[in-house]
């Protein structure tokens, strides 16, 4: 059913996308590395994730879906510092470890939250982005797959309230 536990719609249905640093990475993703950012696109909900190369983190930084991130080069790694993601408990960060395949196709990205004093939250997990040559990230619009995950296919408006 695609009502949640708590019997409301998730996130995907209504069109919001899910908080968290590899959103969006079962569809087309676009990575762009400049000198000072990597941009991240998804195709999905059409999320864009930046990662910036340099800086601190904002002070205060309201939290939202994806966070704020900022990045760095540890040899051949990618260490990604995360603060601010909606789905993580207050001062949180998740730090991701990006490393690249030896033949060039699948990042790896091993992503670890710690609260506030630098616990681990849960359990580190890795997942991974391979390179599929030709594919685009092309449109798409939330409301074109509504139907197709509610119950019985009804529609958006009908499910709403409910």
């Amino acid at each position: 059913a695609a009502a949640g536990a708590n019997g409301a719609l998730p996130d995907r249905i209504l069109c919001l996308p899910s908080a968290g640093t590899t959103v969006g990475v079962d569809g087309p993703l676009l990575l762009v590395q400049t000198p000072e950012q990597i941009t991240w696109a998804a195709e999905e909900m059409h999320v864009v994730r930046r990662i910036f190369l340099a800086g601190a983190h904002t002070p205060g930084f309201k939290p939202n879906y994806l966070g704020e991130a900022i990045g760095h080069w540890d040899g051949d790694t990618l260490v990604v510092e995360t603060v601010g993601v909606k789905s993580q408990p207050p001062g949180a960060r998740v730090i991701e470890r990006w490393n690249k395949s030896a033949d060039g196709k699948t990042l790896a990205m091993t992503i670890t939250s710690v609260d506030a004093g630098g616990t681990p939250i849960g359990t580190p997990r890795t997942q991974n982005v391979t390179w599929r040559p030709g594919e685009e990230v092309l449109e798409w619009m939330c409301e074109d797959f509504n139907d197709e995950w509610l119950p019985g296919g009804a529609d958006f408006a009908d499910q709403v309230g409910k």
